[in-house]
């Protein structure tokens, strides 16, 4: 099998940051801080493969699809999508440093969101197309670089040439959608308390809270709506060239093979045949709620601490001795 790809991609971001810190007195010190960054990656993916069949042959430079005519092509395959990011970052703190006491606490907040979008932007995802039952040929492998052949023909099992390079002779197998929903928050909050002791041996006691909360919400909405024209299964009834889903004025200007031109299949106005006309496509209910099930996941991890610490100096500090004991709980639902 031989798989060509060619991959778009428009990547935009924007970030912000701002910090500030507020001296309340001599000892005492606020700061807070806030962080924000987006992206948007929006991804176009153009892909042919060629599969040659059980029995095929071949050399250094070609592959023969096998004679009996098992073998196929397809476009389709390759995701189209928007991949959102979202990420907010807020903080707060508070010292207070006196002669014998010390006090530290800290509030952070964090959410990480993501988003695949498709069929909410105007497309489908994949929308997979084949030939089948022909007998493939690639040429022109390169001797010193690169994997696969460079130039392909096909032919059908009673050897009359067929237009691989055509999208209106693949049949429609299905239009996808793969969007999902990730988001994820963070809340941890702490307080350390110190007191020093000025004792012929110095010693200092600590002790400290911390809570720390995170929710996580996983959800991907897969879907597959089955191609079926009048509710035909037939190979001619779903051939792509009977439906207007091709983009003229993007083909003329779409990646090429190998400089060899491709009548691709338009993710977009396959959707819009969907839009227009829903009875040609039959959506895989039991798939999708299989997938809804699956893939959906959902968790809140609550972790609590305690400590009490105690630090003991001796000998003008060249041997320090540390002892404490700490408490910590997890919650899962």
């Amino acid at each position: 099998q031989s798989d060509w790809q060619s991959l778009a991609q428009v990547l935009k971001t924007w970030s912000g940051q701002v910090g500030a810190d507020w001296r309340i007195t001599s000892k005492d010190t606020l700061s807070a801080s806030f962080q924000y960054r987006e992206s948007d990656s929006y991804i176009t993916r153009s892909i042919f493969s060629a599969v040659y069949g059980t029995g095929a042959t071949g050399g250094a430079t070609f592959t023969q699809g096998a004679a009996t005519g098992v073998g196929s092509v397809g476009q389709g395959n390759g995701a189209n999508q928007d991949i959102l990011t979202a990420t907010s970052q807020a903080g707060l703190k508070y010292r207070h440093r006196a002669d014998v006491w010390r006090l530290e606490s800290s509030f952070n907040w964090s959410l990480a969101e993501s988003q695949w979008l498709d069929i909410s932007r105007g497309h489908f995802n994949t929308t997979p197309a084949t030939i089948a039952s022909l007998i493939v040929r690639g040429d022109g492998t390169p001797a010193s670089s690169g994997i696969i052949p460079t130039r392909y023909t096909a032919v059908s099992r009673t050897g009359a040439p067929v237009d691989i390079f055509d999208g209106g002779n693949y049949s429609i197998t299905s239009g996808n959608s793969l969007e999902n929903d990730y988001n994820a928050e963070k809340l941890a909050g702490r307080a350390d308390l110190t007191r020093d002791f000025a004792w012929k041996v110095p010693v200092s006691l600590r002790t400290g809270v911390a809570v720390d909360r995170m929710e996580r919400d996983n959800r991907r909405f897969l879907q597959t709506w089955n191609f079926r024209p009048n509710g035909a299964t037939d190979v001619t009834s779903r051939l792509a060239g009977g439906f207007d889903v091709f983009d003229e004025a993007y083909n003329r200007d779409a990646p090429t093979i190998y400089a060899q031109p491709m009548r691709w299949i338009s993710p977009a106005k396959l959707y819009e045949l969907f839009q227009a006309r829903p009875q040609l496509f039959v959506l895989d209910e039991a798939l999708a709620h299989q997938n809804r099930v699956t893939n959906s996941r959902r968790l809140i991890e609550t972790i609590s601490a305690a400590y009490v610490r105690s630090d003991v100096r001796l000998f003008n500090s060249r041997l320090w001795i540390v002892t404490g004991v700490r408490f910590e709980k997890t919650e899962d639902e």
